[in-house]
């Protein structure tokens, strides 16, 4: 991603009605399926400027993980101590089964291999475990800020449906 896009994720992330009102339905998902508690473990894979990171709090323990350094100084500069760096694109550095929920918001379109990104997310959950994923919607709506962003694609409900069913999830909604 661009650093001028990570800055403005930064600088609207609390306050533009696009992010406030998508973590405010990621919330309602997880109170609705997930039982949070403080011993889960929830890794926010790809989370940018941490602006998740407070909502998935309040249903187990979270580690932002992210490629980019820039993001990580972002999540810091918020007070952010509980992030660290993917080992690789495709490797989180955690072990197997060790999560209870991982969340993609907006993550699986900026890699290449995302059939592979989804089977990692699969290797660290826990068998009793969620997976959390959102993507831009429909190759006809792509447009510059796809490009700045550096997206491979995006994706029809059908397309991202069969691709977790592929690497052993379980769609629920």
């Amino acid at each position: 991603m661009q650093q001028d896009v990570f800055e403005k994720n930064y600088e609207l992330e609390n306050r533009y009605w696009w992010y406030l009102s998508r973590r405010y339905v990621f919330d309602k998902v997880l109170a609705n399926f997930f039982l949070g508690s403080p011993e889960k473990k929830i890794l926010d894979v790809g989370c940018g400027s941490g602006g998740a990171i407070p909502m998935l709090e309040k249903y187990g323990r979270v580690l932002g993980l992210d490629i980019a350094p820039q993001a990580l100084e972002f999540c810091r500069s918020k007070g952010f101590q509980n992030v660290a760096m993917v080992k690789g694109p495709y490797d989180t550095g955690q072990l197997d089964q060790s999560a209870d929920l991982v969340t993609l918001f907006d993550v699986l379109e900026h890699f290449e291999d995302d059939e592979r990104a989804i089977r990692e997310a699969h290797r660290v959950l826990k068998v009793s475990g969620y997976i959390l994923v959102s993507v831009p919607a429909f190759m006809f709506l792509w447009s510059d800020l796809d490009d700045a962003n550096h997206h491979f694609r995006r994706y029809t409900k059908r397309e991202l449906e069969q691709k977790l069913k592929d690497s052993g999830f379980e769609i629920m909604k």
